[in-house]
């Protein structure tokens, strides 16, 4: 990549970039996205993939966690899950959970069904409703792939 991980090149512009360069980045996810999807293969797949199994739990969905009996197979909605947390990360330059730095808090988080985001957190800038949508709990309350696109769109036309 020309300009390195997404986390190194937002630790060095993520001052200078403005809201619609932002979203312009989270576009090109999102066609990303968009085509692994149609290519059935999923951006959590890539993630659960990690090398670094710490570093990826704060990504995967919560479905994608837990007991072996109860987990599910990684899906669409698991990758707007994922998505999600590249939006957050992007948008106001957090990660999911930030305020824990030990991978066992963050696991006893994710296990306490804690909000990824921090329970009562206001992060401004108007796109927190977008990605508390994309990080909801339940699966079947994320947006669709194509709502993401849509409000991408409209956000970058005004």
């Amino acid at each position: 990549m020309e300009n390195g991980s997404l986390t190194s090149y937002l630790s060095t512009r993520s001052q200078t970039l403005s809201d619609t360069e932002k979203l312009t980045l989270l576009s090109h996810v999102a066609d990303g996205l968009h085509y692994l999807r149609l290519a059935d293969y999923g951006l959590s797949s890539i993630i659960s993939a990690c090398s670094d199994l710490c570093s990826a739990l704060r990504w995967t969905a919560p479905e994608l966690i837990g007991d072996d009996d109860e987990n599910q197979a990684s899906s669409r909605n698991s990758d707007i899950y994922s998505f999600g947390c590249i939006a957050l990360h992007v948008l106001y330059g957090r990660l999911p959970y930030s305020w824990l730095d030990d991978v066992l808090r963050v696991i006893f988080a994710r296990h306490s069904g804690e909000d990824p985001i921090g329970s009562g957190t206001e992060m401004g800038g108007g796109h927190d409703g977008f990605v508390r949508h994309c990080l909801s709990a339940s699966p079947t309350n994320r947006p669709t792939i194509d709502q993401i696109r849509s409000f991408i769109a409209t956000s970058t036309s005004n």
